[in-house]
């Protein structure tokens, strides 16, 4: 993380790669100010990027949305980890679906 705050990116695609990166980090250090902050700013981010086609930005969008709900699940305000499984199995487009699989089946067998 401390490596990733020095670099300057110039492709969209790497800033939007970047941010995804640090969410990630902070879902796993459970960061909570920290996620909770960067996961509004980034949707935030996704929905005024004009050279994104719309496909896509609905695909990081829906990343974001459901890594928050398992956030939650992580921090201890939220259980049904199901739930979330099946919605992540519905919604369509989305990014890093196995990783969130992953993260959502921690909780599903714990």
């Amino acid at each position: 993380l401390q490596l990733l705050q020095g670099v300057d990116f110039l492709d969209t695609f790497y800033q939007l790669g970047y941010k995804m990166l640090q969410l990630k980090i902070y879902y796993e250090q459970i960061e909570v100010e920290s996620f909770i902050g960067l996961a509004k700013t980034f949707q935030t981010h996704i929905r005024r990027q004009s050279g994104i086609p719309e496909a896509r930005k609905e695909a990081y969008y829906n990343f974001v949305a459901i890594l928050r709900k398992v956030f939650r699940i992580k921090i201890g305000e939220k259980t049904n980890a199901q739930e979330i499984y099946q919605e992540l199995q519905e919604i369509q487009p989305i990014i890093e679906k196995g990783w969130l699989s992953q993260k959502i089946g921690e909780f599903s067998y714990a």
